[in-house]
C-alpha cells in the first residue's frame, strides 16, 4: 500500500516578507522546514532571472490571501478524494506531497529529495495559472502522482536520456500521467477548451513533432504554460495522452509503465507515423 505523506507549509506563507526579492528570499530559507528541499528548488530556479520572472509572481500570489486559502481547501480535499482511488491504481513506496509557495518552480511538480519522491504544489504558480479550483487542482494533483507511481516501475528516469530517446521518453511519461490522472478523476487539468482546440489540430500537432524528432531537434516547447507552439501550450501533454490511450487498448497500464524503452520508441513512432495520417485518434 503507497504512503502519502503530506507536507502542509501552507500556515507558514504568512510569514513570508515580499518587500523586496532579498527580503522575500531570507523569509523563504526562513519559511521552508526542510534545508535539502530548499536546496533542491534554489537550484531549479537557478535558470531563471528571479527578480524579473519570478518575484512579481509571487508578490501577485502573496497579494490574494483568499486565493491561497481556497487553493489549499481544494488541495486538501483532492488529496482526500484520489487517495483511494490512486492506491488501487498503483502500488509504490512512499510519497511525500507538498502544499508550499516556492520560487515558480511549478504547478505541480514531481522530484525525487534524499531518495523519496515528493509531488511538490506550489500555490504561487496555482495562482498564476488560476488553477485553485477543484477542477483543476484534482486532475493536476492525479498527474504528479502518477509520475511518483510511474518512476517507481522504472529503473531510469528523465534526465538519464537525450536527443530522440528524450523527447519520446517524455512524451511517455507525461502521457502515462495524464492517462492515469483522467482515469482517477474522469477530468483533464486544462480544461475542455483546450482539450477541443487539440483534437481539431491533432494532425498538426502530430506532424510538428515527427518533424522535430526526425531532425534531432529540442520539443522542449511542447510544454509548458510560457511555451506557445500552433498558438496554444502544452501540446506534449495533448500527443502523449493519445498515444497511452491508444496502447492501453491493448494491455494494462502496469505493462505500459514497465514497458522497456526500445519498445516504447518503435511503438510512438508507428504511432506518429499513423497519428499524421489522422487513423489513431480517439474522434478518427
Amino acid at each position: 500500500m503507497t504512503a502519502l505523506t503530506l507536507i502542509d507549509l501552507h500556515p507558514g506563507i504568512a510569514t513570508l516578507d515580499d518587500a523586496s526579492p532579498d527580503a522575500f528570499m531570507t523569509s523563504w530559507r526562513r519559511y521552508m522546514n526542510d534545508e535539502g528541499l530548499a536546496r533542491h528548488l534554489i537550484r531549479d530556479a537557478s535558470i531563471y532571472d528571479f527578480d524579473r520572472d519570478c518575484f512579481p509572481v509571487i508578490q501577485k500570489a502573496l497579494s490574494r490571501e483568499d486565493l491561497i486559502d481556497e487553493a489549499h481547501d481544494n488541495f486538501l480535499f483532492s488529496l482526500r478524494e484520489l487517495e483511494e482511488s490512486f492506491t488501487a491504481l498503483f502500488d509504490s513506496p512512499e510519497i511525500r506531497v507538498v502544499f508550499y509557495l516556492g520560487l515558480c518552480n511549478g504547478a505541480g511538480w514531481m522530484t525525487k529529495v534524499r531518495g523519496i519522491n515528493h509531488v511538490l504544489i506550489g500555490v504561487e504558480k496555482i495562482i498564476e495559472l488560476g488553477w485553485w479550483k477543484k477542477s483543476r487542482m484534482l486532475p493536476l494533483l492525479a498527474h504528479e502522482l502518477a509520475h511518483a507511481a510511474h518512476e517507481a516501475l522504472r529503473a531510469r528516469w528523465l534526465d538519464e536520456y537525450a536527443g530522440r530517446r528524450y523527447s519520446v521518453m517524455r512524451l511517455y511519461i507525461e502521457g502515462f500521467a495524464e492517462f492515469a490522472a483522467q482515469r482517477m478523476t474522469s477530468r483533464n487539468m486544462r480544461g475542455t477548451e483546450w482539450l477541443f482546440w487539440c483534437e481539431a489540430h491533432q494532425e498538426e500537432i502530430a506532424a510538428v513533432f515527427r518533424e522535430r524528432i526526425a531532425k534531432e531537434k529540442r520539443t522542449d516547447d511542447f510544454y509548458g504554460d510560457w511555451h506557445s507552439l500552433l498558438g496554444q501550450s502544452d501540446l506534449g501533454y495533448y500527443l502523449g495522452l493519445t498515444f497511452i490511450e491508444d496502447w492501453a487498448k491493448e494491455t494494462s497500464l502496469k505493462t505500459i509503465g514497465e514497458a522497456i524503452n526500445d519498445d516504447i520508441e518503435k511503438r510512438f513512432l508507428r504511432f506518429l507515423d499513423a497519428a499524421v495520417e489522422n487513423s489513431a485518434f480517439r474522434n478518427e
